[in-house]
């Protein structure tokens, strides 16, 4: 189906451009130039927070874009935050992070003798269980008691980590490591402040940069432990993708991947002129992977059997998006229509956690913020957080069609 819009692959992909394709995300990431100059002025200074409020609006993009742009100045390691961190588990996973995310250039094994040298047992058997380096355990042996039982894991593993970046420093005659945080939001507020408030130390490590990347919230628990140096957070929702920004990462997704078979041909874009992707801006409000969505219902598997390739207009891709989210919403019951009417309703569009929690089917407020996250998440986000109250919204999409229909939700 891909090959009659002379595709090999689908450029539409909602997931975040990573690191592991430099060369898709060098061509394709645009705009944000505001954040990344702040960015690079904040690691100046000390640490860094970035933060969005909806889900796909770029956060994950925009750090893997940064670190590669900022590659030749320093050392760089990011971590997909774990829900269930615990000290330990934290610092074996900086620690791993950094290894594994040292080229074929740095002197890994250096830096691991020199660590295993001096590092307590436990850092030592870290280290050569990741990397299954037997040569170098051989080497050590009349060095480590590989079954000495008595040792701190945690100062053990901070004083590694300290080491390492400290290495790393001085083999490179000055460059400094970015320690980055994605999905911070994993963690829950209360065990987000237990384990970062217990390694204060380790974030204030000399010649390293650490990054935090989440909602809100995560800053509102965060600044409350690490204000002192902490920089104040840079917003991605107010450095918004321009209309220009999203057609041309579209249209170099598309180009990048064009079927190599068909050099000569066109790429033929699922879309009949521009004005589609304002339409789509329009409803998303800039969200690019709300954006890439509606795209991607444009060459959906009801086309799979079509020869030619099916060019949407816009009213015809509206209507895809609109009745797409129409029939989801009618798998939903009542109750939570309730909900989502009542969003819709409410002035300013925003409605407490403590409000909904008092209507039906949401009488168990222990539970309500995780169903909403479950159940209605397609349909509502975390708008703000105030105190202990949490404000929730409909997505941008929703209010779209609640406009044009106020039946919509019917």
């Amino acid at each position: 189906m891909l090959k009659s819009y002379n595709l090999r692959e689908n450029p539409f992909s909602t997931n975040p451009l990573t690191l592991d394709n430099t060369e898709l995300l060098d061509k394709c990431f645009k705009g944000r130039e505001k954040s990344f100059e702040l960015l690079t002025n904040q690691l100046e200074l000390g640490n860094a927070m970035i933060i969005g409020i909806r889900s796909g609006i770029g956060k994950t993009s925009f750090i893997n874009y940064a670190l590669y742009k900022l590659k030749d100045r320093y050392f760089y390691a990011i971590l997909n935050t774990e829900e269930n961190w615990n000290e330990e588990s934290l610092l074996r996973s900086i620690l791993s992070a950094i290894f594994n995310s040292l080229d074929e250039k740095t002197d890994r094994k250096m830096i691991l003798k020199k660590l295993i040298g001096n590092a307590p047992s436990i850092v030592s058997l870290v280290l050569l269980e990741m990397f299954h380096l037997k040569d170098i355990k051989d080497e050590v042996k009349g060095i480590i008691d590989f079954d000495k039982k008595t040792y701190d894991p945690i100062q053990d593993l901070k004083k590694a980590i300290k080491t390492t970046i400290k290495e790393l420093y001085d083999l490179s005659n000055g460059k400094e490591t970015i320690i980055a945080f994605d999905d911070l939001d994993n963690m829950t507020m209360t065990n987000m402040k237990k384990v970062f408030r217990s390694l204060k130390d380790v974030f204030q490590t000399e010649h390293s940069h650490y990054v935090f990347i989440g909602k809100p919230w995560t800053y509102n628990a965060l600044d409350g432990i690490m204000h002192d140096f902490i920089n104040r957070p840079i917003n991605l929702e107010q450095d918004q993708l321009t209309l220009d920004d999203v057609i041309e990462s579209v249209e170099k997704r598309m180009m990048f991947m064009r079927d190599e078979e068909k050099k000569e041909a066109k790429v033929i874009p699922p879309y009949k002129d521009k004005n589609v992707l304002k339409k789509l801006y329009d409803i998303y409000e800039g969200n690019m992977r709300g954006i890439l969505n509606g795209l991607a219902s444009a060459v959906s598997f009801k086309n799979l059997n079509n020869t030619e390739p099916v060019q949407l207009s816009e009213n015809e891709i509206v209507d895809k998006i609109r009745n797409g989210i129409k029939e989801d919403i009618e798998e939903l019951e009542n109750g939570e229509k309730l909900v989502l009417k009542k969003l819709a309703d409410t002035k300013g569009g925003t409605l407490s956690l403590v409000d909904i929690s008092n209507k039906k089917p949401y009488q168990n407020k222990t539970n309500v913020s995780k169903y909403l996250n479950g159940r209605l998440g397609p349909y509502v986000y975390i708008s703000r957080i105030t105190g202990k109250d949490i404000f929730w919204s409909l997505r941008p999409e929703i209010k779209y069609f609640v406009k044009l229909d106020k039946t919509f939700l019917d």
